[in-house]
């Protein structure tokens, strides 16, 4: 919303870290800094923090540019109330659904990593261990590897309707009711 010098170094630095993608990332972090869930974590969240950076920014411009925002600047509604009443409620339908998108791909990162060994060690669990361990087993015994793995499936396309089905309720420009 406020336009700046900080702003640019922080789109550009966000620009940086889009352009690699996030599995070769994590992969040179967590093999630098070791597995094992802390790590794991920090790096997921900063790699797609980025991407939510990026998302709220570009919408954001987008609303700030809009009529209604300007006639309330004009007006004299402060920063605060431009910011919570229009802005937020319109930049907040694109941020759901990026955010059912992050958490699926989260957990297939997360999975990747750890079939590799550079997630979660174990004992803890983790659907890439079992898959990882379930490798020696495969043609003995495929449904190690399948039955993890459509777990996978099934709970990101569970996640991904979920956040398709919030961002639909929440989005004020598809609310026929009001």
């Amino acid at each position: 919303f406020f336009r700046g010098w900080i702003e640019q170094i922080l789109m550009r630095l966000v620009d940086a870290l889009l352009c690699f993608p996030p599995i070769l990332l994590a992969m040179v972090v967590v093999g630098l800094l070791g597995p094992g869930i802390t790590n794991l974590v920090i790096v997921i969240g900063i790699l797609y923090s980025t991407t939510f950076a990026r998302l709220a920014y570009a919408s954001t411009m987008q609303v700030r540019a809009m009529e209604y925002v300007t006639v309330a600047i004009a007006v004299g509604v402060g920063n605060r109330g431009v910011i919570w009443r229009h802005i937020l409620p319109n930049i907040l339908s694109p941020l759901i659904v990026q955010a059912s998108l992050t958490a699926a791909a989260t957990i297939l990162l997360e999975s990747g990593l750890s079939f590799l060994g550079l997630g979660v060690v174990p004992p803890t669990p983790s659907w890439g261990l079992i898959i990882g361990a379930a490798r020696n087993y495969m043609y003995q015994s495929p449904l190690y590897v399948v039955w993890p793995s459509l777990l996978i499936a099934g709970i990101v396309l569970a996640i991904n309707t979920f956040g398709d089905t919030l961002r639909d309720f929440l989005d004020p420009r598809l609310r026929k009711w009001l």
